[in-house]
């Protein structure tokens, strides 16, 4: 069973990898432009900018460079849906949030859930009486 897990945790860095690296290059061979909005012509000028920023000149520089850089120094950069709000702040401010939920919805998951129907469980089997 330990040799299982093992092999389990030392392929999921391999799979995730391979799940990043498919997911940007279709995000890549897509047609369109990542860096331009809906419905309005961007500025040639700004959007080379963007793509400087981002190493977004090529597939391999953006595939290489962006997301370890990214990564070891906490710059996600500029929300596409924010402007105003970097990416890195839009976490920090709602990463409490989130774990706040998430353990309470586990507290309330095991009172709620598993101490209740394990209590079944219980008086369930003891209350069954076998047949005289």
């Amino acid at each position: 069973m330990l040799k299982l897990v093992a092999f389990r945790v030392l392929q999921f860095p391999l799979i995730l990898a391979v799940i990043y690296l498919l997911t940007l290059l279709l995000a890549w061979v897509a047609p369109g432009n990542p860096f331009s909005n809906e419905g309005r012509k961007a500025d040639p000028i700004v959007l080379d900018s963007l793509k400087r920023k981002f190493h977004a000149e090529s597939a391999w520089s953006f595939l290489t460079y962006y997301p370890w850089n990214a990564v070891t120094h906490g710059d996600f950069g500029p929300s596409m849906g924010h402007p105003e709000w970097p990416v890195t702040e839009i976490i920090r401010s709602a990463l409490p949030i989130s774990v706040t939920l998430r353990s309470r919805l586990s507290v309330s998951r095991c009172l709620c859930g598993y101490i209740p129907s394990a209590c079944s469980a219980i008086f369930a089997v003891s209350s069954v009486r076998p047949r005289p």
